[in-house]
């Protein structure tokens, strides 16, 4: 566990694993770093039961990071003109998205005390005092607000979560809504689906269609491909 001097005795009294305190690992000449970072280094480490119920340290890499981040400015249509708001905790990897999304694209990025984010009605007003333009949140909590709530919007991303079609429809004429999709292990989104409101949808939206880099593949139980219409 690598820690600084303060964290090492809570460390101690909670895990056998070996302690390394920052202050004390030797000094690193800069001359080994002789190729730069390339887009198998690893970028951050996230801590997520993702598809297996059992916590553990995702690596997510740069050049997923970096693949993410543009396959979402091209599928959102995002540009410096935006105003984006992290409305995840950066303990999540959906603040990948916000974050990576804003800087390559020029756009402002947002920051909202959690006060606010935690007041709904703080939250409507932030959200329309700092013209926020793009936002991301999950469904269930996207059932506590209304159109009128969003009235900066232009792009709303819905995820994390299996989307309905009630939770998202009264949304869609007012405002260009995607069903996201992805594993951390993935590098937070793998699909995205355009909320079209002239299309007849069933009762779930589906999570449409690979990014760019990304690609889909079908398989059965033994984890074999599927055939084509099955």
């Amino acid at each position: 566990i690598l820690t600084n001097a303060n964290g090492a005795d809570t460390c101690r009294q909670v895990s056998k694993r070996q302690i390394a305190i920052i202050a004390e690992l030797p000094a690193v000449s800069n001359s080994i770093r002789t190729g730069g970072t390339g887009p198998e280094d690893a970028a951050i480490i996230i801590y997520t039961s993702g598809t297996t119920g059992f916590p553990k340290g995702v690596v997510v890499h740069h050049g997923g990071l970096v693949n993410t981040a543009l396959g979402q400015i091209e599928v959102f249509g995002l540009t410096g003109e935006d105003r984006i708001l992290q409305y995840s905790s950066i303990y999540y990897d959906s603040s990948l998205a916000e974050i990576f999304t804003s800087l390559f694209s020029g756009a402002c990025l947002l920051v909202f005390p959690t006060q606010v984010t935690a007041d709904r009605q703080a939250f409507r007003t932030a959200l329309r005092e700092q013209k926020v333009t793009v936002l991301t949140m999950s469904p269930s909590t996207l059932e506590h607000y209304v159109p009128q709530d969003f009235s900066t919007l232009r792009v709303l991303i819905v995820a994390g979560e299996v989307l309905y079609k009630k939770q998202v429809e009264k949304f869609t004429r007012q405002i260009r809504c995607f069903n996201g999709y992805g594993l951390t292990e993935t590098s937070v989104c793998a699909t995205c689906e355009y909320i079209d409101p002239d299309r007849e949808y069933g009762a779930i939206i589906p999570i449409g269609r690979a990014i760019r880099g990304m690609t889909i593949e079908i398989l059965d139980d033994s984890l074999h491909p599927v055939a084509d219409g099955e």
